[in-house]
């Protein structure tokens, strides 16, 4: 199955809340990187912005490895949702063989009823039918908001 192909399933998964079809699409030793999680080094006084990215790799790890951790990871995430659904639109995608990079739009209502919509870009390595390394870039700010983090 080819990368784009696994990568919508994904996103139809997270539309239906299908945890198990989650599941089902990660090797055991997939890692899931947050690179925007990651807190910001600083000298000196700690401006908003940077009080929010520390904030945000407060409620995030930057680093998740392992099939039964990124699934504690995505059933809290659905968790956080009100219906337990988050809708994705792909913007674009592009492949080389085990490597795709999407570009999609991530929409949900939180569990305090906020509207959270998001872009991001996913960098994935899928290998044997199952995802492998996990890339997610999206606006850390809007999270924040969107849950009351800060």
């Amino acid at each position: 199955m080819e990368s784009i192909t696994i990568i919508k399933s994904l996103f139809e998964n997270f539309s239906q809340g299908n945890l198990e079809g989650i599941r089902n699409l990660w090797d055991e030793n997939a890692v899931i990187e947050f690179p925007f999680a990651k807190a910001p080094e600083h000298k000196g006084e700690v401006g908003s912005v940077t009080a929010m990215m520390i904030a945000y790799s407060d409620v995030v790890d930057s680093r998740i490895e392992g099939k039964d951790n990124i699934m504690a990871f995505w059933k809290a995430s659905v968790a956080g949702t009100n219906g337990g659904v988050m809708h994705y639109d792909f913007i674009e995608s592009m492949q080389d063989n085990e490597w795709c990079v999407v570009r999609g739009r991530g929409e949900f209502k939180t569990v305090d009823g906020h509207d959270y919509n998001n872009e991001y870009c996913f960098m994935v390595q899928v290998r044997n039918g199952k995802i492998l390394h996990f890339y997610e870039y999206s606006n850390p700010l809007v999270t924040l908001a969107s849950f009351e983090i800060v």
